[in-house]
């Protein structure tokens, strides 16, 4: 008896959780294209973030998963009054990672969808595919999003990401000094 309630229960959060990722979608769609991209990037970053950590999502036990997702969502509640995409994004890998751990069609759904957004961005750019392959710092990975925002704001170099991301021209030695991180992230990106 008792295992059938646990089942019941189980599919019962599986599909609240679905409405949860369903309704955050068709708000993200809603957004500006620039916040959806942010979105995306943020989704991207946490399950990298967790790719560097575990070395292999498959190998995580379903205890392993549950923490994952709990810790994702309590990053995602701080997040949001901040940053909304970064609360979205992040939102969607606790999804994610919660969905693994779920029985029943509409979590495989969840865990696909989010899978989809993931193959379909590192499609997009194979930067960001590469992105996901290295270990990175902190610095980096903020130095790496603002090269992703500044190529789709049209960036040429590491130095105009540089000038977007601080919001003004760089001297010539004012980028002596800061141009190894941008120049990194730009060739990697790029």
């Amino acid at each position: 008896m008792f295992k059938r309630i646990k089942e019941r229960w189980a599919l019962s959060r599986a599909d609240a959780l679905f409405n949860e990722v369903n309704d955050l979608m068709v708000r993200v769609n809603s957004l500006d294209e620039d916040i959806q991209r942010n979105v995306i990037i943020h989704l991207l970053f946490a399950y990298k973030h967790v790719i560097k950590e575990t070395h292999n999502v498959n190998n995580i036990s379903v205890q392993g998963k549950k923490e994952i997702a709990k810790e994702l969502l309590k990053l995602a509640q701080e997040s949001f009054d901040l940053d909304m995409a970064k609360g979205f994004g992040v939102f969607l890998c606790s999804s994610y990672f919660e969905a693994l751990t779920l029985p029943g069609s509409k979590a495989k759904m969840i865990s696909n969808i989010i899978d989809g957004l993931i193959e379909s961005e590192c499609k997009n750019t194979s930067s960001s595919k590469r992105a996901l392959d290295d270990p990175i710092s902190h610095e980096e990975s903020v130095v790496l999003k603002a090269v992703v925002i500044g190529l789709d704001l049209g960036a040429t170099s590491a130095r105009e990401v540089a000038e977007i991301t601080m919001g003004r021209n760089l001297t010539d030695l004012e980028w002596e000094q800061y141009k190894q991180p941008w120049e990194n992230g730009w060739n990697k990106i790029t």
